[in-house]
């Protein structure tokens, strides 16, 4: 028997919402087609009590046609809302672009020139994400997850090794629907960080995970990606999503970014450079040179599974 009820209701909640409305008007409207379609010969005088009973039947089956209704016509225009996200999501999907592998640089800067002031580009360029600092680079994914309408939010202390943004619909805030991890790296991002974001992916129960980076995928990493569901964004394809912004707010988002030293750490005066050097347990940066900056201190190594 309860199987039974809740076929019927499934039943009524797929129909479409116009028939449901047009159920409701025909169930108020049935006392007075009765009423009409009475035999006007009868001479017997109807039951009051019938009719208030029939008046109430239709009331509630009218009520409760109308509250399918309503239900029907919600449960479309989520169904809408749920496509027209979906085509937003779209717009991250990978798409194999030409591979930049020369090293990054800013356009204006003259070579062998150093500059304590990093040059305020004016246009959206590779050489500019390539050449952004960490943090920058991560603000400018955040906002770019904003202009799709979700709300990006930055993890919590301890999950900031494994991830670097959070991503919530704005309608339900509560329910966490994807994860991103937005890295600056000059060599391609192999295989293991991908496995890594999956895992995580998993852990938190995420539907989709992103990567995004300023640089390029190896072929094994893309291979995986495909395999797992994760969406890779390289420094191409970034690229092409800030252009496709209109001007008003690529332009927005390209002042709030570059806004103060936007650039990796860099310091030209002593002929250093933060480098990153790899062991087969860890992962860490040193200043290159024989001059190391005295007012910088040494970076700890962290170890690569803190890092994924």
């Amino acid at each position: 028997m309860t199987i039974q009820k809740i076929s019927a209701v499934n039943t009524l909640l797929s129909i479409p919402w116009w028939i449901s409305g047009l159920l409701a008007a025909f169930t108020i409207m049935l006392p007075e087609l009765l009423h009409i379609l009475d035999d006007p010969g009868s001479h017997a005088d109807p039951n009051p009590l019938f009719g208030t009973l029939a008046n109430v039947l239709s009331i509630g089956l009218a009520t409760a046609f109308m509250i399918i209704t309503l239900l029907l016509l919600w449960k479309q225009f989520s169904a809408d809302l749920h496509r027209q996200k979906e085509r937003h999501w779209l717009e991250f999907q990978h798409k194999p672009s030409q591979q930049n592998h020369s090293a990054p640089h800013i356009s204006g800067a003259k070579a062998g020139e150093n500059h304590h002031t990093p040059l305020k580009p004016t246009a959206w360029s590779l050489e500019l994400l390539q050449a952004m600092a960490d943090k920058p680079f991560q603000s400018l994914c955040q906002m770019l997850f904003g202009e799709l309408n979700l709300d990006a939010r930055l993890p919590a202390a301890h999950l900031k090794r494994s991830l670097d943004i959070e991503l919530y619909d704005k309608e339900t805030p509560w329910k966490l629907i994807a994860i991103a991890q937005c890295k600056i790296w000059s060599d391609p991002v192999k295989v293991c960080h991908i496995k890594a974001l999956h895992r995580v992916m998993l852990a938190k129960k995420a539907a989709k995970a992103y990567f995004i980076t300023s640089g390029t995928f190896t072929e094994t990493a893309r291979n995986h990606a495909g395999e797992c569901g994760l969406t890779l964004v390289d420094g191409q394809r970034l690229l092409q999503l800030m252009k496709a912004l209109s001007p008003e707010k690529s332009a927005h988002l390209l002042k709030l970014v570059t806004a103060g030293d936007f650039t990796r750490p860099d310091y030209p005066d002593r002929g250093n450079k933060l480098l990153t050097r790899k062991t087969s347990g860890s992962i860490y940066q040193v200043w290159g040179g024989t001059n190391p900056p005295r007012d910088k201190p040494a970076a700890k190594p962290e170890t690569a599974t803190e890092l994924e």
